[in-house]
């Protein structure tokens, strides 16, 4: 089998609107909305896809169960963007609150 591309990448997320104001800022913009099957596709310019599911009801007290904590379970644990981040993109994503969960 000949893999053409990574066709997109699903993210449990605990805020749908905190989650997609967060990707707004890396140019991501909503391809298609379905509240029924709790899903949102986000598309970015570069063609990435990112499904953004909800239900995420334990954060863990804040720690990534993957990365951070002594058991080792295994998992997705990241993805990475390549991007070029500016003073004044890193001084927006402090003033709203950071990172999503």
């Amino acid at each position: 089998m000949k893999i053409k591309k990574l066709d997109h990448i699903g993210i449990r997320v605990a805020d749908f609107e905190r989650s997609i104001d967060f990707y707004r800022q890396f140019g991501f913009t909503t391809k298609r909305q379905n509240l029924d099957e709790r899903v949102i596709e986000l598309q970015h310019p570069s063609g990435i896809t990112l499904n953004l599911l909800d239900g995420a009801n334990d954060d863990h007290g804040a720690r990534n169960v993957l990365m951070d904590v002594v058991e080792k379970y295994p998992g997705y644990t990241h993805y990475a963007l390549n991007q070029l981040f500016s003073r004044r993109l890193l001084s927006d994503i402090s003033y709203r609150g950071g990172f999503p969960a």
